[in-house]
């Protein structure tokens, strides 16, 4: 498995020295460690994606191998918002309540298709409970697909509903911007200490930006590129979310 990815140096009108990421879980105050649910919790994405392509083709009225080809560009410059797709295939703006509805629905008829329980993954998560104050996940899609999701995977006891949020859950506020984030941390974790490390997990660098500037670590994972409009916003990164999790577990046991 490759090693975290702690050379990168990065600038940003913030700066601050990083120190190396297991070490924010050693100490008294222990970190609230905040999960992206799609592709970072659950590999959800080519279940998802297809469900995508299904919905704006029928919209739009275009071919599933037209969608195919530009909607992973469209969200990976621009992230999980609407306006993109919209522009791009022609939709307005009321079509994106029924694209969310729709595209989730569809995935949820078939969930068990797609993802199933992944035992490494379920142990890491549940060493790592002891070793934070709290886990929460925080999904760019309503929260009871973070529920269905994170259920579907075996992880719904060590992240609960009360502790899993969605776009519904911060007044709309798209993941890619700070307002999200400042809303999670003012109404959700309020009685959090001031000292406490936050840190978001996430596969998506265009949604930390949001979070860096919220004043979280960031986490990056899995193979996306990160363009450099994003890189000075990834604080970490890791292949995938079992390298992160052993390394906020401290190291492999």
């Amino acid at each position: 498995m490759l090693a975290p990815d702690r050379d990168f140096v990065y600038t940003s009108s913030v700066s601050r020295v990083l120190p190396p990421l297991c070490s924010l879980f050693e100490g008294p105050n222990k970190p609230v460690v905040v999960f992206d649910v799609d592709n970072t919790l659950a590999p959800t994405g080519k279940g998802l994606g297809h469900e995508l392509n299904c919905w704006i083709s029928r919209k739009a009225g275009v071919s599933y191998e037209e969608v195919a080809l530009h909607c992973p560009r469209l969200l990976a410059r621009h992230g999980h918002v609407f306006w993109p797709l919209r522009d791009h295939f022609g939709l307005r703006d009321e079509d994106e309540p029924e694209l969310w509805s729709s595209v989730t629905e569809a995935f949820h008829d078939n969930i068990d298709r797609h993802i199933s329980p992944d035992p490494v993954v379920q142990g890491l998560m549940n060493r790592l409970a002891s070793r934070t104050a709290m886990m929460v996940a925080f999904t760019a899609n309503y929260r009871p697909h973070g529920e269905r999701v994170l259920s579907a995977v075996g992880l719904d006891k060590v992240i609960p509903s009360h502790r899993t949020f969605g776009r519904g859950c911060v007044d709309e506020e798209s993941k890619v911007g700070v307002e999200a984030y400042l809303i999670l941390r003012e109404r959700y974790l309020n009685d959090i200490p001031a000292e406490t490390a936050l840190i978001m997990v996430e596969d998506m660098a265009n949604n930390l930006t949001g979070a860096r500037a919220a004043g979280l670590y960031t986490v990056h994972i899995g193979p996306n590129r990160v363009s450099h409009r994003h890189a000075y916003a990834v604080d970490y990164r890791f292949p995938n979310i079992l390298a992160v999790l052993e390394e906020m577990n401290g190291g492999r046991s």
